[in-house]
């Protein structure tokens, strides 16, 4: 598979406890933003043996759970991986609350 999928190659990892998730909505082919549909907070990574492949299942709270908050797309276009500076701008567009 070609490019990094944030579920397929071990990054999902990464992701801890008090970390915030964002799901994002693809504006169409050629569109400068994407659509940040919800935010939240993993609360808990519970981790499960799912037909023979250890798997993490994570708990959110959807802290912001009906968004329509667009940003610029800044290369998004598959998973978006950090760490990111807290003074980055675009990562404050993205996941502040």
């Amino acid at each position: 598979m070609a490019g990094r999928c944030f579920f397929c190659h071990g990054f999902r990892n990464q992701i801890g406890v008090g970390d915030r998730l964002a799901i994002k909505k693809m504006m169409g082919k050629g569109a400068t933003q994407v659509m940040i549909r919800a935010v939240g907070i993993v609360t808990d990574i519970e981790e499960m043996n799912m037909n023979g492949k250890q798997i993490k299942r994570f708990h959110m709270n959807w802290v912001l759970p009906s968004l329509q908050r667009l940003v610029p797309a800044n290369g998004a276009f598959k998973a978006i991986q950090g760490p990111y500076a807290p003074d980055d701008l675009w990562t404050q567009q993205v996941f502040q609350l």
